[in-house]
């Protein structure tokens, strides 16, 4: 009877532990002045640029700078969200909605993945909370991010049709699939490997039940060919331009220390190396549930919902460890692929049978856990975000129609011997956030020089190529290379102002600083500066002609 009664309270309360979770997410980022991401500023501008290409760019100003880039790729989802936030929000205020809405999409997809793959109440569909706030979020890998919503979007609308395969249902799994395509490459790398995996297990039963009937076999093949088909061979033809130039495909990237740090989620840690603790905890805590998983299923083994789901993690485990890191033109997929394995691992628990004892556990276990990361990492990340805020208010002197060149010297927000930022360069973009609040052009505009985002810079003004002699140009180094002088000549525009942001005394300590100091008193004056213990901001004009 106490478990009885125990398992109903769980029941009962499972819903309001998972809404009270998810508030508590939201509440965190809207809290904070500014919710800082590293690439984030760099997708808000480029969604600027986008509304302003797309409506024909009446001023002239962009199109002078920028063209729309007409090669397939994925990465879409967001900056289109980004493009229509900002057509009624501040950046700052469409970054925090689009935050908010990976809070809130990816908790209701895992949810319905466990709901879809395990009849009844979904107890432990908040074990995903212990990863919503992850490290990919505050990178600002908002495409990836939003692509694990529909990867677990799609887990649970693949399930159900494989239960009771539909034409209706059949075509909702391939949509899915273009969804996740135009997201994410890694999330539909994901998507097919799920599929590939059901698929084998399903068809190694049906071998089994029956194995002189080959029209099942054939029959099962089909559908799923005809689900995956679309979105795979928009895949394949996005791969021959995204792989030149790029290491191997495969790399042999197992040592001790990789088995380390995905076992220890080494790869979620944020700002304090106290987190690690708490990610220790975690992995233990699924550990636990894990174990009591199989204890509780070990007369039955693995069943057809179970073995997809581990067959998954094996594959992604495979990819962690032998797959290039920068696959098609990409990066981080080693911590990418972490984030997922541990995600399908949560996946495989929560769909499982566990004794009511371990699942009180475990949810009492995420709550806990949860909320202390909240704790841990909120102070950090809101003074990070209070210096954003204070960046952005000093570059509203920058007049509308301006092109200026923001450099950065403490990407990790270095001060001193205080780092604010120790895991993630999260000051390196903070320009974009001024540039798609109104009509600019900022030079530092890193998307616009690759071939996998919407907007391309001009060839003759890239400043990418342009800023410096030879033609290869380190903007963001420390300190950079950039020749401001130079660019005007070379490309025929104009710089109107300088942006330093920084502890620049960490930069006079480069002998090559001195000479880039040099150019900057000669080419113009300082009209603004701000000093203080956290930071250095100085706002450089160009100088009249003949002055």
């Amino acid at each position: 009877m106490e478990r009885t009664a125990l398992h109903r309270a769980l029941d009962r309360w499972e819903l309001l532990v998972f809404v009270a979770l998810l508030l508590a997410h939201l509440l965190v980022v809207w809290c904070m002045p500014v919710f800082l991401t590293q690439d984030g500023p760099s997708h808000l501008y480029n969604a600027r640029i986008l509304l302003e290409l797309w409506a024909r760019d009446p001023s002239g100003l962009y199109s002078d700078f920028f063209t729309l880039n007409t090669s397939f790729s994925p990465n879409w989802t967001g900056n289109i969200i980004l493009a229509g936030l900002l057509k009624f929000f501040t950046p700052v205020v469409a970054e925090k909605m689009l935050v908010s809405i990976h809070m809130i999409v990816l908790p209701l997809a895992f949810r319905y993945a466990v709901r879809s793959l395990k009849p009844g109440p979904p107890i432990l569909a908040s074990l995903i909370f212990l990863l919503t706030y992850n490290f990919h979020l505050v990178y600002g890998f908002f495409n990836f991010c939003l692509g694990l919503a529909v990867l677990f979007w799609f887990i649970g609308a693949y399930h159900k049709f494989r239960n009771g395969p539909s034409v209706r249902q059949g075509v909702a799994c391939a949509f899915i699939l273009l969804l996740m395509l135009a997201t994410h490459p890694v999330a539909l790398l994901v998507g097919f490997l799920f599929t590939a995996s059901d698929a084998t297990v399903n068809l190694i039963a049906l071998w089994r039940k029956a194995p002189n009937d080959r029209s099942a076999f054939f029959r099962r093949v089909a559908q799923d060919a005809a689900i995956v088909g679309p979105a795979l061979l928009l895949f394949l033809l996005f791969l021959p331009t995204s792989t030149a130039d790029q290491p191997a495909l495969f790399q042999n990237k197992w040592s001790v220390a990789a088995l380390q740090a995905l076992l220890h989620m080494d790869h979620l840690v944020l700002f304090n190396g106290n987190e690690g603790a708490l990610f220790r905890s975690m992995a233990l805590l699924l550990a636990i549930l894990f174990v009591a998983a199989l204890w509780t299923n070990r007369s039955t083994g693995l069943t057809s919902v179970g073995a997809p789901l581990i067959l998954l993690l094996a594959c992604c485990v495979a990819i962690y460890f032998f797959v290039s890191d920068q696959l098609a033109g990409g990066a981080y997929l080693t911590s990418r692929i972490a984030l997922i394995a541990w995600m399908v691992f949560a996946l495989y628990i929560a769909t499982r049978s566990i004794p009511t004892r371990a699942i009180a556990v475990g949810v009492g276990g995420t709550v806990v856990l949860s909320a202390s990361l909240l704790f841990m990492r909120y102070p950090a990340h809101t003074r990070c975000g209070e210096q954003a805020a204070a960046y952005i208010g000093s570059c509203r002197s920058i007049p509308d129609g301006s092109t200026f060149l923001p450099l950065c010297f403490s990407d990790q927000g270095e001060f001193g011997n205080v780092v604010l930022s120790p895991r993630i360069k999260l000051f390196k973009h903070m320009s974009g956030y001024v540039a798609a609040e109104r009509r600019l052009i900022s030079l530092d505009n890193y998307e616009a020089n690759t071939a996998y985002f919407q907007t391309a810079w001009l060839p003759s003004v890239n400043p990418f190529k342009q800023l410096c002699a030879d033609g290869d140009c380190d903007i963001e180094g420390e300190p950079t290379s950039a020749d401001p002088v130079g660019y005007e000549t070379r490309a025929q525009r104009p710089i109107d102002h300088v942006v330093l942001w920084g502890d620049l005394s960490r930069a006079a300590q480069d002998p090559r600083y001195s000479a880039f100091k040099q150019q900057l008193d000669e080419w113009g004056t300082t009209t603004f500066a701000e000093d203080g213990p956290s930071q250095m901001f100085r706002i450089i004009n160009k100088r009249p002609a003949g002055n």
